[in-house]
């Protein structure tokens, strides 16, 4: 299996950016080599994560957005007084 089928076979369904980034960096980086950690962290997080979001959001059209704000999130906002007082 080449590059190209493995990304069509994985993006056949939604899949996290994460884990397409990693199979990216493997057949672009490490098949077949023995590169070191940091050859290998840095074209993931310079190439390898980029072309992952280019990919996805050329086959579901999904925007990739850093949020403006912790404090908006549902899950992370402050109670006004402990829950057993």
């Amino acid at each position: 299996m080449d590059k190209q089928q493995a990304i069509n076979f994985l993006t056949s369904k939604l899949i996290d950016t994460d884990f397409l980034a990693r199979v990216i960096t493997y057949f672009d980086c490490t098949r077949g080599e023995s590169p070191n950690y940091s050859t290998i962290t840095k074209f993931y997080k310079e190439k390898a994560l980029p072309e992952a979001e280019t990919i996805l959001h050329e086959k579901f059209n999904i925007k990739f957005e850093i949020p403006t704000s912790i404090a908006e999130s549902l899950f992370l906002e402050k109670e006004e007084q402990a829950p057993f007082q």
